[in-house]
């Protein structure tokens, strides 16, 4: 009997711990948590004071602790203290009546509204001051470009980063942006009156009231709706467009290549890279890896300058650049756009017919055109010479003229090892590719950012760059520095081992750690940079984990792969193999078969992964192993070993000094 009442008060004790702890503790399962606490002591609790201010001011209190049930959307604190003081002011000036709308609009009454009920591309009213719409997406994104795709779910394109906090009177949702309350208007009159005063959009809701769109427009039940600033239409050429307004059919296609219909996307919805709207391939969306999104439509290409305006039937973005309809040819463009004054002037300085005709007449060209900022980083010698030098002004402008090609850049996804490539018409290929959500060309032995894509032109396409092609304008250490495969491990590397001043083109060590490859005179070398997963993979492997450390070893075979006084580009190499000496005084093969280039020493055997890197003071090839070889590890042991007996012999001679002594 004994043991049957202690079997019923243990069963006891544990039926009123599975009945007490979720109303003190709360029961965790997934996302989901149980708990008998309020929304407004659940806000409390998380320590949401940003939001909550806003309750409190609005004298709300009762609507969270009440027995009505709703679901909240409720952003945490960062999301508040990250937005633009402006923005920050705003919302506290906000009376108590203002205040209350804006709170209530990050709520829906009566519906506790689960995660696994939210749907892409829905509709959801508010609690706002007129039942403002919520929009809902769920979408399989990345979180930043270093993070795998997971699904996300957005409202009004705010990300839910806490789903499904349970309340006894609702739902709490935790999100990473404060909303702006939806407008009430639709897109086509809300660019006649918006709510919002930076929008200036008065030039483009004129064209839609001319054209065979409008009405189309207006009837709209969902839509994005890509919309050119005053200031983007202020550069259009009036007269072309005039006339092209008497073909209203023409007219009507263009104005439609502005929206994706039936689909509300936000910014944030966005895919990094290149993504293709869901009803058509146009338009095209890309980010890039700072979350800067534009839009290609018609053969042109667009930035969003103010995005994620959000009105009764989807949501606006601002852009900078009208779509569809081009009215210049590629050389009046670089004339009109002060962006690009330096290169219009290099382009004054030489006059060629080939040249004229290929950017004037011609109905296919590309020309990658760099901007100011460009001309503004280049070496002194060669600013020089790109003001008095006709034939080498000539050359340099050939380098970003591809003939006979309209070159769209925004559909390419594929990284350096598939990159696209075109002949310019000084012979050379010029190659394409993408790396972090970014394009980029390499030609004339530099590597440009593509800042702004695919401006479309009467006769061809528009790329701006960030760099003049054929002039290097950093040294192999600024290079080694600034590339995503190196700059952590691989430049360090040559910082510890006292490589980096002599790589930076500096005559003399400026610091005890300095070693000089090329004493009292400046030299250029050809280096073979082993990229940061080959000194991940000698971490890993025991037996050179070790050399590391060794700063003569370490420094040794780096030596290896360096080459003096000798320029070594891919693109001057015929197939086949050549013997070549590097600073350290080993032969080492190089080969090149198929467009592919191997570096040799012994059984060791790099493989270069990215080319042609050119520099101020040399140039650049990226490799994925490091050349150590057993005689290393063994110049490593040894250093080592007489360490070692050094200090013996040492201990040695102490001893009998001591013995001597006494």
């Amino acid at each position: 009997m004994a043991d049957c009442r202690t079997v019923l008060r243990a069963t006891t004790v544990c039926l009123l711990a599975i009945l007490v702890l979720p109303e003190v503790t709360g029961i965790r399962t997934g996302d989901h948590v149980a708990t008998i606490r309020n929304l407004y002591e659940l806000l409390t609790e998380l320590g949401l004071t940003s939001f909550l201010d806003l309750v409190i001011k609005a004298e709300i209190q009762d609507t969270f602790t009440g027995k009505e049930e709703m679901t909240v959307f409720a952003f945490n604190n960062t999301a508040f203290n990250i937005l633009p003081n402006e923005r920050k002011d705003a919302i506290r000036a906000k009376n108590r009546k203002e205040t209350e709308d804006y709170v209530k609009f990050h709520t829906v009454y009566r519906r506790r509204i689960l995660a696994e009920n939210i749907q892409d591309n829905q509709k959801l009213k508010s609690n706002g001051p007129n039942q403002n719409i919520l929009f809902t997406n769920k979408k399989r994104v990345q979180v930043g470009i270093h993070y795998d795709k997971t699904e996300q779910l957005f409202i009004n394109g705010a990300r839910i980063v806490k789903r499904d906090i349970y309340a006894s009177n609702g739902i709490l949702h935790i999100i990473d942006r404060a909303l702006e309350i939806t407008s009430n208007k639709m897109a086509v009159p809300y660019l006649k009156e918006p709510d919002d005063p930076r929008v200036k959009a008065t030039q483009f809701y004129d064209l839609i009231q001319h054209s065979l769109a409008r009405d189309e427009l207006r009837n709209e039940d969902k839509i994005t709706f890509f919309v050119p600033t005053d200031e983007a239409m202020s550069r259009v050429n009036k007269e072309k467009l005039d006339q092209q307004k008497q073909n209203q059919q023409y007219l009507k296609e263009m104005i439609l290549k502005h929206r994706v219909s039936n689909q509300v996307i936000f910014t944030s919805t966005v895919e990094f890279g290149t993504q293709w709207t869901p009803n058509s391939n146009i338009p095209i969306l890309n980010k890039n890896a700072y979350e800067q999104v534009s839009v290609t439509s018609g053969g042109t290409t667009a930035l969003i300058v103010l995005g994620n305006v959000t009105v009764g039937n989807g949501v606006i973005h601002m852009i900078d650049n009208l779509l569809g309809f081009t009215s210049d040819n590629v050389r009046e463009q670089i004339e009109k756009d002060p962006r690009l004054s330096q290169f219009h002037s290099l382009l004054e300085k030489v006059y060629m017919r080939k040249i004229e005709e290929a950017i004037g007449t011609k109905n296919k060209v590309t020309v990658f055109a760099p901007t100011n900022e460009a001309f503004a980083r280049i070496k002194d010698d060669d600013k020089e010479k790109l003001l008095y030098d006709t034939n080498f002004i000539e050359k340099i402008i050939k380098y970003h003229i591809v003939e006979d090609t309209a070159w769209n850049i925004a559909p390419i996804t594929v990284e350096y090892n598939a990159k696209e490539r075109q002949r310019c018409m000084l012979g050379s290929y010029l190659s394409v590719y993408n790396f972090q959500y970014d394009r980029y060309v390499q030609g004339g032995y530099v590597t440009a950012k593509i800042v702004r894509v695919d401006v479309g032109c009467t006769n061809g396409i528009l790329q701006y760059i960030d760099k003049i092609l054929g002039l290097p304008d950093e040294n192999i250490m600024s290079i080694i520095h600034g590339h995503p495969w190196l700059e952590k491990l691989p430049y360090k590397a040559y910082v510890v081992t006292g490589l980096s001043d002599s790589l930076s083109g500096k005559v003399g060590g400026n610091n005890q750690y300095s070693y000089n490859l090329c004493p009292g005179k400046t030299c250029y070398y050809t280096v073979f940079v082993p990229n940061e997963t080959a000194y991940q993979e000698m971490r890993i492997n025991t037996q050179s984990e070790g050399l590391l450390r060794e700063t003569d070893v370490h420094r040794y075979f780096l030596k290896r792969m360096i080459i003096k006084n000798i320029k070594i580009y891919e693109q001057g190499l015929a197939d086949g193999r050549m013997l070549i000496e590097a600073v350290n005084g080993n032969k080492i093969l190089l080969e090149k078969y198929y467009n592919k280039i191997y570096l040799r020493y012994r059984d060791k055997v790099a493989t270069v992964l990215q080319s042609d890197l050119g520099a101020t003071n040399g140039v650049v090839h990226v490799v994925d192993k490091m050349l150590w070889t057993s005689d290393d590890t063994s110049s490593a042991s040894s250093h080592s070993t007489r360490f070692i007996n050094l200090t013996f012999i040492i201990s040695i001679l102490i001893s009998l000094s001591v013995l001597l002594c006494q």
